[in-house]
C-alpha cells in the first residue's frame, strides 16, 4: 500500500531498547520531505542540525551524520555520510562517504570523496573523484582530478585533470598546481607524502610517459624480452626483433630512415654493412662514363685532420684521422653534398666506391693502351737492332 504523507516535515527521537538497556540508539533529528506535486522533493537527515523546510536544498539529498551537509540551502542530489561530512557544501550531484569528508566544500559539483578527510579541503573543484583517508585532502580548487588510495594527491591545491594512484603518491607541495599529470607510486608513511619522481609519471597533455626505475617487458614463461636498466641506462632487447617505422622481418634491426651514430658503429667481423642492389629493385639503369668519372676522381683530396668540434655538442675521436672535406667534395659531387640539422655539411663516404671502382677501370684501360704502345714500340726497337746487326756483318 503507498502512503502518501500531508506533512512537511516530521521531527522526533527515536530509540530501540532490548532487555532492560538500550543496545542500538539513534538520536537526533529524522527530517523525511515527502513527495509532492513539485516533482521528488524527498530527502533523508538523519542526527543532523538541518531544518530547511519546502526549500530548494532538500530535493534528493541524503545526510547521515552530524553536522552533515548543515550549510546546504540549494545544492541538490548530494549524499553525505559521516560526522561533518559536506558540512558547508552548497554545490550539487556530490557523494561524500568519511568524516568530515568535503567538509569545506562551497561551491564544488559533481564530486566523490570516499575516506576519512577525503576532499576535506575542497572549495569550488569540480568533477574530482578520491578514494581514501586523506585522498585529495589539500585540494581546493583543482578539478576533474582522481586519486586512489590513502593520503594520495594531498598537496595537490589547484591542479586539473590529474591521476594519482597508490599510498601517499602524488606531488609534492612545490607542485601543487600541476595539470594533467600521472602519479603511479606507493610511498612510506615515514618518507612523507608526495613524490615528483614516482615509478611511473605521466603528462597527459604531452602524450608521455616516463618510468623512473628498470623496466622489463616478460613472456608468459618469464623470460625478459626487454630489460632497461634504470643505473646503466642499458637497453637490452633479449628475444624477438625490432622494427623502427617497419616491420622487423628475418632481421634482429629493421630500421625505415635515417640512423645517426654519435661515436662509432661496429661489426663482429669484417664485411661492409648489406644493402639491396638487386636490379629488380632499379630503374634507369646507366653505365658510368669511366674516363669522365677519373676525371673528378683525380679534383677529389684527400685529407688528414684533427676534430675541432665545439658546435655540435656530439663526442668526436682524437687522434690523427683521414678522409674528406665536404666543401672539397661538393665542387665536384654537388649532388652527393647535404646539411644536417645543425646547418653543417655532410655527406656518405659510401657513395663514392662506384666512382673509384670506374676511375680504376679508366686507369687500367689507360695502361692497357700505354702497355700495347711499349711492346710495339719494343717489337720495333728489337727489329731495328737486328737489322743493323746484319748490316755491320
Amino acid at each position: 500500500m503507498r502512503y502518501i504523507l500531508s506533512f512537511i516535515l516530521v521531527s522526533f527521537n527515536l530509540s530501540f531498547l532490548i532487555s532492560q538497556d538500550p543496545v542500538t540508539q539513534i538520536e537526533g533529528n529524522i527530517e523525511l520531505y515527502p513527495l509532492s506535486p513539485n516533482k521528488d522533493l524527498s530527502s533523508l537527515h538523519i542526527n543532523t542540525n538541518i531544518i530547511v523546510p519546502n526549500s530548494l536544498g532538500n530535493i534528493g539529498n541524503t545526510f547521515v551524520g552530524s553536522n552533515a551537509g548543515k550549510d546546504n540551502v540549494f545544492g541538490i542530489g548530494n549524499s553525505f555520510f559521516g560526522r561533518n561530512a559536506g558540512t558547508s557544501s552548497t554545490g550539487s550531484g556530490n557523494s561524500f562517504f568519511g568524516r568530515a569528508s568535503g567538509e569545506a566544500n562551497k561551491g564544488g559539483s559533481d564530486c566523490s570523496f570516499f575516506g576519512e578527510f577525503s576532499g576535506y579541503q575542497n572549495t569550488t573543484g569540480e568533477y574530482n573523484s578520491f578514494f581514501g583517508r586523506n585522498s585529495g585532502r589539500g585540494n581546493e580548487t583543482g578539478g576533474y582530478n582522481s586519486f586512489f588510495g590513502i593520503n594520495s594527491g594531498t598537496f595537490n591545491k589547484s591542479g586539473n585533470g590529474n591521476v594519482v594512484i597508490g599510498a601517499y603518491a602524488g606531488p609534492t607541495p612545490d607542485n601543487d598546481d600541476k595539470n594533467f599529470r600521472l602519479y603511479i607510486d606507493v610511498i612510506e608513511p615515514l618518507a612523507g607524502n608526495g613524490n615528483d619522481r614516482p615509478l611511473i609519471y605521466g603528462e597527459f597533455d604531452n602524450n608521455r610517459v616516463f618510468v623512473h626505475g628498470d623496466f622489463k617487458v616478460n613472456r608468459t614463461d618469464g623470460f625478459n624480452v626487454l630489460d632497461v636498466d634504470e643505473t646503466s641506462g642499458n637497453v637490452v632487447l633479449n628475444f624477438g626483433r625490432l622494427g623502427i617505422g617497419v616491420q622487423p622481418g628475418d632481421n634482429k634491426l629493421n630500421v625505415n630512415g635515417k640512423i645517426f651514430v654519435n661515436g662509432t658503429a661496429t661489426k663482429s667481423s669484417t664485411g661492409g654493412w648489406i644493402v639491396n642492389s638487386d636490379a629488380r629493385l632499379k630503374k634507369e639503369i646507366m653505365p658510368l662514363d669511366s674516363y669522365d668519372i677519373l676525371h673528378k676522381v683525380i679534383q677529389m683530396q684527400g685529407v688528414s685532420y684533427r676534430w675541432n668540434d665545439n658546435e655540435t655538442g656530439y663526442d668526436r675521436p682524437d687522434g690523427v684521422k683521414f678522409g674528406f672535406i665536404a666543401q672539397d667534395l661538393e665542387k665536384v659531387w654537388p649532388s652527393k653534398i647535404s646539411t644536417d640539422q645543425n646547418g653543417f655539411l655532410q655527406t656518405s663516404y659510401g657513395d663514392y666506391d662506384p666512382m673509384f671502382v670506374e676511375a680504376i677501370k679508366a686507369l687500367a684501360d689507360k695502361n692497357e693502351t700505354l702497355e700495347n704502345k711499349v711492346e710495339f714500340l719494343e717489337k720495333e726497337l728489337q727489329e731495328l737492332k737486328e737489322l743493323m746487326l746484319q748490316k755491320f756483318d
